[in-house]
């Protein structure tokens, strides 16, 4: 028996939940995670989206807004300071 790794995707539900309300469940986070994300967004058609819930459940996140309030700086100045990771 050899071992080998096998690929586990990070996105594997994203559907609508009602018409113009997506929702994408990020199972682990990985270094295909974004692009996993970008693949289920542009699937729904960006501009058809006018609600998107994240299914993170188990996992630690901070949100912007989360780290604003521990810097003590409004969220648009901390999203202007951080450069994307797209």
């Amino acid at each position: 028996m050899i071992r080998d790794n096998v690929p586990r995707g990070s996105v594997n539900h994203a559907f609508w939940i009602k018409p113009g309300i997506a929702y994408i469940k990020i199972e682990a986070f990985n270094e295909t995670t974004s692009h996993e994300v970008d693949q289920a967004l542009s699937h729904f058609g960006e501009n058809e989206i006018e609600g998107l819930i994240l299914d993170l459940r188990g996992h630690r996140v901070l949100l912007d807004q989360d780290l604003a309030r521990l810097y003590g700086v409004a969220t648009k100045r901390l999203n202007e300071a951080v450069p994307s990771q797209t």
